[in-house]
């Protein structure tokens, strides 16, 4: 809990220093879905669909695998047994990728929605977690450039997603008037 507070106090100073790399999509979700299905009890699909024409994206590989994993968490706490959970890089315009992580749990009320991503907000049925998860990825994302929401109906189960601009429209990494502090390490 120390480190995580730690973690969203540099984000808020906006001294948190970003490893700016290009990302690799696949690589991503191998790590993310494999900790997961190492970790969880539960035995669940986790169907990925990346998209061939994405436009190339750099950022910190290990934040954005962070915030994937928080997302896929809180879905698999969220699933049925043997339920599934959908995972899709999508591109948003020629400007942004979208990442979105689909679950089919009870949903989360409209009301609810709106407080997910401040400090110690928790969905339902999440009693004993720090209710922080979300509001670090949100600092993660904004940090990088991208927004982050969620689509829900009660019922239905929710749609997190993150999108995260595309090298070509992204600001400079090394850019001094940029809050975020980056080295870019083209490989």
């Amino acid at each position: 809990l120390v480190e995580l507070l730690l973690d969203i106090s540099r984000y808020e100073a906006r001294s948190a220093c970003l490893m700016c790399d290009r990302l690799n999509w696949e690589k991503i979700l191998i790590k993310v879905v494999s900790q997961i299905k190492a970790t969880s009890t539960s035995e669940l699909a986790f169907v990925c669909k990346t998209s061939q024409l994405l436009p190339p994206v750099y950022g910190d590989e290990l934040e954005i695998q962070r915030v994937l994993q928080n997302l896929l968490d809180n879905a698999v706490r969220v699933s049925k047994p043997n339920g599934e959970i959908l995972i899709e890089i999508t591109p948003d315009g020629e400007e942004q990728v979208r990442v979105s992580v689909r679950d089919y749990g009870s949903g989360i009320a409209p009301q609810a929605q709106e407080k997910l991503f401040h400090r110690f907000i928790q969905g339902r049925g999440h009693r004993g977690r720090s209710g922080l998860g979300l509001y670090l990825c949100r600092q993660i994302i904004e940090a990088h450039g991208g927004n982050i929401g969620v689509e829900s109906s009660l019922g239905e189960g929710s749609t997190f997603w993150f999108t995260l601009p595309s090298a070509i429209n992204q600001v400079d990494c090394n850019d001094e008037q940029n809050t975020t502090r980056c080295s870019k390490n083209d490989t």
